[in-house]
């Protein structure tokens, strides 16, 4: 019996938000906030990798509203700074795979 009362009066609630929502309307237009949040670590510990940050959406447009104009997610490349030099078994150093010959001769 409870139960069913209570299912009752969720689904009476349910039709009053929407009954509600729908006298209203007015376009509401996307509010961005007016800074970007910090810059996120770097996806790698050695080499080449992403960071990012986001804009956070204030108000989400409603009925109609303008969008959020541009993009609320900034991607910029980034490099780790852990990277070391071992020394491999055929004697070659090597850097995250890499041999160091290769690297220093395609720095020239």
């Amino acid at each position: 019996m409870i139960n069913t009362l209570a299912a009752k009066l969720f689904i009476f609630r349910r039709q009053q938000v929407t009954v509600a929502l729908r006298r209203d309307c007015t376009a509401i237009d996307c509010v961005l906030a007016d800074d970007w949040d910090s810059w996120s670590e770097c996806s790698v510990r050695c080499g080449t990798g992403i960071k990012k940050r986001v804009r956070r959406v204030l108000q989400a447009p409603l009925n109609g509203g303008r969008p959020c104009p541009g993009n609320t997610v900034e991607k910029a490349v980034c490099e780790g700074t852990s990277c070391k030099v071992v020394r491999a078994s055929n004697g070659m150093d090597e850097l995250r795979g890499q041999s160091l010959s290769l690297l220093l001769s395609s720095e020239t």
